[in-house]
């Protein structure tokens, strides 16, 4: 069995594959784990790898899957500082499943490797050259999900794929620019607090707010918890909201709101990821439930209707195809 580790804090997901059977559960760290982890993924000398994902890797993670080596681990450790709740969670899954199965294949799947080598002119922000020369740039998220997306595309549109727009919806929404095979932009910054509003966290918003919210009175933790736990659709409704509750349209307005503003800004990344591409050859949905999002892909593919007859693919798991961006119909591919 291949089992899969991901960090949703406060708890562990995992995922366990057998022979193209896949089952999952969570769990938290602590002195029951590996009894839990055991009763239900099964006993850890049967797994043949253990891999995890790990959300942002920072300079020193440069490949997107990395055996985990005690180099790697200590990389790991560096880039807690990066993401806390997630990658600290990640690092002490890690510690803790590496002295449970020593003799175990380890394997970490990076989240910003992907992004790794973006252009100057999408990687650097506009700092002093001792903070560009640091970890302080455009890491990018969803990595992993946006290279399998293009790996994927290009099987089913052959070698005259070039300029693809890549979107993950999700919770957490982000838009890749992939040029023959390498990323040239993506909404996420330097971390993923940045480019689209989330289910928890504001997207874009002007650096200085963070002054006006410590001169108001409140602490750095307090602002950063703010920011990236209690704002996004969350803030804007009044209450948690996530992606499946902006498919549905229950006539709540600020629901609506939330809904138009997630597609306001995707659309608005999309025009401006076209123009950086010079042109797009296809686009690219990975969703984590089509049918039940096929609401929102189809009003999203209605507003991208400026891009003409640029074929759009819906992934996840099944292949869905949007015969053109001014389609609203969506149809399963034979």
């Amino acid at each position: 069995m291949r089992l899969l580790l991901d960090a949703d804090p406060p708890v562990v997901r995992w995922c366990r594959e057998t022979e193209g059977a896949f089952r999952t559960g969570t769990g938290a760290l602590g002195p029951a784990w590996a009894s839990a982890l055991a009763k239900r993924a099964g006993p850890l000398a049967r797994a043949t790898s253990i891999s995890y994902r790990l959300r942002h890797g920072g300079d020193r993670i440069s490949q997107p899957a990395m055996r985990l080596t005690p180099q790697v681990l200590d990389a790991v450790r560096d880039s807690v500082r990066l993401e806390p709740e997630h990658n600290g969670l990640t690092y002490e899954a890690m510690r803790t499943m590496l002295k449970l199965a020593p003799d175990v294949l380890h394997i970490v799947m990076c989240d910003t490797a992907f992004f790794l080598d973006l252009p100057p002119e999408s990687r650097l922000y506009a700092v002093p050259a001792r903070l560009r020369a640091g970890a302080m740039r455009r890491h990018g998220g969803g990595g992993l999900v946006h290279q399998w997306a293009w790996q994927r595309v290009r099987e089913l549109a052959g070698p005259g794929l070039s300029g693809m727009i890549s979107i993950q919806l999700a919770d957490h929404t982000n838009v890749a620019a992939i040029k023959d095979g390498r990323p040239v932009d993506t909404t996420m910054g330097f971390t993923p607090v940045e480019g689209i509003p989330s289910h928890t966290s504001c997207g874009d918003i002007d650096a200085s707010v963070v002054f006006e919210l410590q001169a108001s009175g409140m602490s750095m933790s307090e602002i950063n918890e703010l920011l990236s736990a209690r704002s996004g659709f969350r803030a804007l409704v009044g209450r948690p909201c996530g992606l499946r509750d902006l498919v549905r349209e229950n006539g709540d307005p600020d629901q609506a709101l939330a809904r138009k503003i997630l597609l306001y800004d995707i659309v608005k990344y999309v025009g401006a990821y076209a123009a950086v591409l010079g042109g797009v050859d296809a686009l690219c949905l990975v969703a984590e439930d089509p049918r039940r999002d096929g609401p929102l892909i189809k009003a999203l593919c209605r507003e991208l209707g400026f891009l003409g007859k640029v074929k759009a693919v819906v992934l996840k798991g099944d292949i869905w195809r949007i015969m053109s961006c001014r389609a609203a119909a969506v149809e399963k591919e034979n």
